[in-house]
């Protein structure tokens, strides 16, 4: 679950408040004298508020002593405001992670005063405002300009000198480029970032009192790309919001949001969603006590601090007697002989207070009481230790169960006591014959047991030792296995290796984890329901690891001074001094916040959290991680210097967590103080416990390259790529090999992405080439294009040869090629390719699985790669397809020899493959593939013999769409392998229609007010379909009569809504501007206008949709539409639409001649007669010629494509066999007058409704619907 990466930006002033909150205040305290003083600055627009309110507040000290601060306090907490717009804040942050900012021209006191008092002070995560403290023992308030005089003037004319909304803007959206922006404001200030925001922002105008901003909006519409919508009360903003983030983030809702998200709909009733049903089952968490619950082993913890000589000879009796409880009861024994003043109570205390990592009890506590979790303890230590922690850390509540060795108290024979540990497998009973445990527990039954007592969704185990492998070895691919990683010492703990050694053992994902905040943000990913599976690292060469540094790399600050900066700046000053005194950095800081926790005694652990998450961050750079872990499945960790506070606490916040899958950097928590307060404390990442690294280029405190050792020795990545900036990283940089990488490459720094934005098929689809993709054998057919004579020359030395290297082949033609046809270029050998006989439906469907439903496509074929690329890119598939793996391809001697070298070249080792060629086995290929990410499905369309090896070597189920060449074949295909047949690219492109219909599309059809079947239930039979097409602003993308005087008379169209209120008949105010046009620009001819709008634009896909309609499935396709038929005939023919049209039913346009000779465009209205409907303009009643065409021929369904509110009368007309198209804007769904209409009047529509907004929205629903109904 992630956040919504949204910025919803308020104003105070009139906005989150319900009036100028400065004047408010002010007159609160004293009326006359805020009038006195704002009345001298009234005649300047650009009044600098921070200024005049400075004044205000100084002489209100000299004429009213008595007015303390809590006074003033008080004053801006009674600010007037709507209870919704405070609802609306909540919402967008609690309940979908957004980011919530206010910017203000009025002051931080009383904007953080009004906060507090109404509860969303951490809603609301900075305040932008003028600045404020108290002088002269807190008497007087001072408010200083967030822009002050020691800034450059910010240089924006339109905003006071001291506040620049719209240079606030640009800096936040330099340190994170957010998804989207909403602007929530409703004063002339509110104009500036206006302008500032994208094309997919929204800005909200209030239209409520002076209407400044709306008024703006509207003057300047050529300085706004975003949204704009308009709102009175908070009760608009707060339908808005609800509507907004449930259409557009449902999958960013929070946990921790109500169980029903009520949202309002346009009509302003409201409606509830049916919530998400749970798992069936609870789910089970189970941990490892020693080392993993806790950071200590918890009985070398007691001995350690009682009888350290003691806890020494441990291992030495382990070893003559290897059961663990046994051992420490023995060395009870001798603890309560020498050292009788050490009772059991003693070691209650003692142990209770055992160390534990920090967040490791927000963990538990999360499981619980936020996923309902059971949280069990197993483990090999004693329930007396493990129950007097969970009683001290208030956690027996949490813990349902613990098993481990059972403790009795003995009475000794002077009257003391000892504690006595029995197994908790006894030895009276029989051994419970497992190979893994020792004879005292095996874990593996214990979980079996709980198992079979029953039946949970889903269990998560952590642990850290051998003892752990039975248990993990008992889980399913369900659940998963958090084994701890990397002790500083290099060696891995216990439980991994013995899974590294055991390969195939443990079928649950395997996660490593080393602190307590990689178990808090594990759990937050793989606890809440429904469950997702987690991105483990394959344990084969050839994963990749991503290594950043933190500060100064990841971020764009040293998040060390950061924080002083931030909260105590005064700090600073001292830094150089210490560090002539104290050499180590982590030390220091250690100090320092000593420090701070002593003078600050109001910063609290939730301020330094909330300050150093929001550290700077470069553009892109968070996008270029995600990229690395998300797209290529890199393995991607932090080692930093920093500290682990720092560094989760800004991962949380960017919703990061589950990207990084390790932090590694000096550990640090919060420490409860003898006063009660909390001081957060940071320690060496190699303690003083540990010996010296030896390093002479890192501190004392850590060695980077050996952490990198670390890493390398755990797993065998094939590259790293590591990330730095600092003298720090010199060390990492050094133990790096030739195929790793110091720098992020150019497609990491570029990567932009919206994520979240939409489910991808978790799919792949591998395409041969030869005889699939292309109809021939393209090496043959582009050779013979360029020379029959040589081609059939060369290819009959090999022909004898059934596995012929055709890499060596073609290398051998080109080579010959070039010495025999000198004039043959590059160009001439691209265009043979591109000329490749080929099945357009077999290039639809690459387009349907990865355009529509976001699967992968590769191709693997033996032909060359300069072939393949070459026919993709003149096809437009380049995009599409994410791999071409094939024979490579350079030009040598100027570009004029094209050389082929084989895929596996002479350089590797033979892949082994008995049936392939040596130059490529395309199993061994998909191999590869599957080891770099483990598809949920596999699809492999092929055609020849060679196409069968990759088909045995898929593990999981496959589906080999497969030419009769192969299904010939005598061998047999394996039991997981489904095979499916095809002949022609029709066959192709249906089957992976209905394959991928299990698949929600990339753009999921957003749920209209009414509830309908979906289209391919309602979409069946047989018979001829209608497709009904609006003409503006549907089949196009503009409305056309308006297009036409844009481009010719823009000033014209300002007098369009006057002309039409005067006479509401469209096609007759047109015609009055078209006389105008005639007379004021003679120069336009009829045939220049008509030649400019026939070039109207019509969005991508929406051509392919008509032509599919009737090519593919035989529809008839009409237009009904109140633009004109001269504007729409030429469009339909510059579009190559005509022949595909049927009939267009329009307002009638001919051509004029006028008395000076010249000729003009006339309109007429469609219908002789004015029409009744109630729904409709006199002129057109797109209803009654639907019922017209329908009356004349009867269709067995209709799909009415439309977005206006003429097109709700033909709508209301369909039955419930049909399908209405309305479409919706991509903003909030509900700015189109068709959809507007129909969710006023819900029971007038029978058909279904389906929201569309692209011409590949179209597209895809025709492929559906018209599919089903053949």
């Amino acid at each position: 679950m992630g956040r919504a990466d949204v910025l919803v930006l308020f104003a105070f002033d009139n906005v989150l408040v319900d009036v100028d909150s400065d004047i408010h205040i002010a007159r609160a305290l004293d009326a006359d004298l805020v009038n006195t003083i704002w009345s001298k600055n009234a005649a300047d627009k650009k009044i600098d508020r921070a200024k005049t309110m400075d004044e205000f507040f100084v002489e209100l000290a000299k004429h009213h002593p008595e007015v303390t601060h809590e006074d003033i306090r008080n004053a801006a907490q009674r600010l007037p405001f709507s209870q919704s717009i405070l609802d609306a804040v909540r919402l967008v942050v609690d309940d979908f992670g957004a980011t919530c900012k206010i910017v203000s021209d009025s002051t931080v006191f009383g904007v953080r005063s009004f906060l507090e008092h109404h509860g969303l002070a951490d809603q609301v995560s900075e305040v932008v405002a003028n600045s404020t403290h108290f002088e002269d023992g807190g008497k007087v308030l001072r408010v200083r300009p967030y822009h002050g005089n020691h800034l450059a003037p910010h240089g924006c004319r339109n905003c006071p000198n001291n506040l620049c909304k719209g240079v606030v803007l640009e800096r936040i959206l330099q340190q994170h480029r957010y998804a989207r922006v909403l602007y929530v404001g409703g004063d002339v200030g509110d104009f500036c970032p206006s302008t500032k925001l994208a094309a997919d922002d929204v800005v909200f105008a209030r239209c409520s009192g002076e209407n400044e901003l709306l008024t703006l909006l509207n003057e300047n519409p050529d300085q706004i790309q975003a949204h704009i919508r308009q709102w009175k009360t908070g009760e608009d903003v707060l339908a808005y919001f609800r509507n907004f983030f449930y259409r557009q983030y449902a999958e960013c809702r929070q946990a921790n949001a109500s169980d029903t998200l009520i949202y309002a709909e346009q009509d302003g009733n409201f409606s509830v969603p049916t919530p998400m049903p749970r798992e069936i089952g609870d789910l089970l968490v189970v941990f490892d006590f020693d080392d993993s619950l806790v950071n200590e082993d918890s009985d070398v913890f007691v001995f350690g601090s009682f009888h350290p000589e003691l806890c020494q000879t441990a291992y030495e009796r382990h070893a003559n007697k290897p059961i663990w409880p046994s051992v420490f009861d023995d060395m009870l024994q001798v603890l309560s002989t020498e050292k009788p003043h050490v009772t059991p109570e003693l070691i209650r205390e003692t142990v209770a207070q055992i160390p534990i990592q920090a967040r490791m009890i927000d963990a538990i506590r999360m499981a619980v009481d936020l996923f309902g979790a059971e949280v069990k303890v197993i483990s090999d230590g004693n329930t007396f230790y493990i129950e007097s922690m969970l009683q001290h850390r208030e956690l027996s509540e949490h813990v349902k169960e613990v098993f481990a060795n059972p403790v009795e108290h003995e009475t000794l024979d002077d009257g003391r006591t000892r504690l006595r540990i029995r197994p908790y497998h006894a030895d009276h009973l029989d051994p419970h014959g497992c190979t893994w445990c020792p004879t005292n527990m095996c874990k593996g039954s214990i979980l079996d047991s709980i198992r079979n007592g029953k039946a949970y969704s889903r269990v998560i185990y952590v642990g850290d030792g051998t003892g752990d492998f039975c248990p993990a070895s008992r889980l399913t691919e369900n659940d998963v296995v958090l084994a701890r990683s990397h002790l500083v010492n290099g060696n891995p703990y216990g439980l991994q290796r013995r899974i590294n050694e055991n390969p195939g053992i443990v079928h649950a994902p395997v996660v490593s984890w080393s602190t307590g905040y990689d178990i808090y943000r594990r759990f937050a990913q793989f606890c809440p329901s429904p469950y997702v599976s987690p991105r483990t690292i394959p344990r084969i060469s050839g994963s990749v690891l991503v290594v950043f540094d933190y500060d100064w790399s990841l971020i764009n600050e040293n998040s060390d001074t950061f924080i002083f900066q931030q909260l105590y700046p005064e700090l600073l000053g001292t830094l150089r001094e210490r560090r002539k005194t104290q050499p180590s950095w982590t030390k220091i800081m250690d100090d320092m916040l000593g420090v701070l926790a002593e003078d600050k005694s109001d910063i609290t652990p939730d301020m330094i959290r909330d300050t150093v998450a929001r550290v700077p961050i470069q553009s892109h750079m968070l996008d270029a991680l995600r990229l690395a872990a998300e797209i290529y499945n890199a393995d991607v960790k932090i080692v930093s210097d920093a500290n682990s506070v720092y560094i989760e606490s800004m991962l949380e916040l960017r919703g990061l967590t589950q990207d990084v899958n390790e932090v590694i950097t000096n550990p640090a928590s919060f420490e409860t103080l003898e006063n009660g307060r909390s001081r957060l404390r940071v320690r060496p990442y190699h303690g003083e416990a540990f010996e010296a690294h030896g390093c002479e280029w890192c501190p004392t405190n850590m060695c980077k390259g050996r952490i990198v050792d670390i890493l390398r020795k755990a797993h065998p990545y094939s590259s790293v790529l590591y990330v730095g900036d600092g003298s720090g990283d010199f060390c990492a940089a050094t133990h790096l090999t030739k195929f790793s990488v110091r720098k992020i490459p150019t497609g990491f720094k570029m990567a932009s992405m919206k994520l979240g934005t939409h489910l991808n098929a978790d799919v792949l689809v591998l395409f041969a080439f030869n005889h699939t993709l292309v109809d021939v054998d393209s090496n043959v057919h582009i050779a013979r294009a360029l020379d029959a004579d040589l081609v059939n020359t060369i290819w009959s030395k090999n022909a004898a040869d059934k596995k012929i290297d055709r890499a060596k082949t073609m290398d051998e033609f080109f080579v010959e090629l070039a010495k025999h046809h000198p004039e043959v270029t590059h160009e001439d050998i691209r265009n043979a390719a591109q000329r490749l006989p080929f099945s357009q439906s077999i290039l639809d469907a690459v387009r349907l699985v990865v355009d529509d439903f976001g699967a992968t496509c590769k191709i693997v074929s033996d032909s060359t790669v300069f072939g393949v690329r070459s026919f993709l890119e003149h096809h437009g598939l380049a995009d599409q397809v994410s791999e071409v793996v094939a024979n490579s391809t350079h030009f040598e001697d100027g570009g004029k020899v094209l050389r082929v070298r084989p895929y596996h070249g002479n350089h590797l080792a033979p892949h082994g493959c008995r049936n392939c060629p040596n130059n490529l086995c395309k199993g061994v290929v998909l191999e590869r593939i599957l080891q770099q990410h483990r598809y949920s499905k596999v699809l492999y369309v092929g055609g020849g013999i060679e196409d069968f090896c990759p088909s045995t070597k898929v593990p999981n189920d496959i589906t080999v769409i497969a030419r009769n060449e192969v299904l010939s074949l005598p061998n047999t295909f394996p039991d997981t392998v489904q095979v499916q047949q095809w002949k022609a690219g029709d066959d192709v492109l249906s089957l992976l229609r209905n394959f991928f219909h299990q698949y929600p599309s990339k753009q999921v059809a957003k749920a209209s007010v009414k509830t309908f079947s979906p289209i391919s239930q309602v979409f069946s039979g047989s018979g001829q379909v209608l497709v009904v097409f609006d003409f503006d602003e549907s089949l196009v993308n503009k409305d056309s009569d308006r297009f036409a005087f844009q481009c010719f008379h823009p000033e014209l169209i300002k007098t369009l809504e006057e002309r039409h209120a005067l006479n509401p008949v469209w096609p007759s105010v047109f015609d009055e501007l078209h006389q105008i046009l005639a007379n004021e620009k003679p120069e336009l001819t009829p045939e220049l206008i008509c030649a400019r709008v026939a070039q109207i634009p019509i969005q991508n896909r929406m051509v392919d949709a008509v032509r599919m309609a009737v090519e593919q499935f035989g529809a008839e396709v009409k237009i009904i539409s109140d633009g004109n038929s001269l504007f729409i005939e030429k469009a339909l023919k510059f579009h190559g639409l005509a022949p595909y049209i049927n009939e267009v039913l329009t307002n009638q346009a001919d051509l004029e001649t006028m008395d000076n000779g010249r000729t003009r465009i006339r309109l007429r209205p469609h219908h002789d007669q004015p029409m009744n409907c109630s729904w409709c303009p006199s002129n057109l009643c797109k209803g009654s010629i639907l019922d017209s065409i329908r009356n004349k021929k009867q269709y067995s369904h209709v799909l009415y494509v439309g977005d206006g509110i003429g097109d709700f009368c033909p709508a209301s007309r369909l039955t419930k066999n049909d399908v209405v198209f309305a479409r919706a804007d991509e903003v909030d769904g509900r700015s189109y007058g068709l959809q507007k209409r129909i969710d006023s009047n819900p029971t007038l529509i029978k058909a279904s409704v389906v929201p569309w907004n692209t011409g590949d929205d179209i597209y895809r629903h025709f492929a559906q619907v018209l599919h089903a109904q053949t």
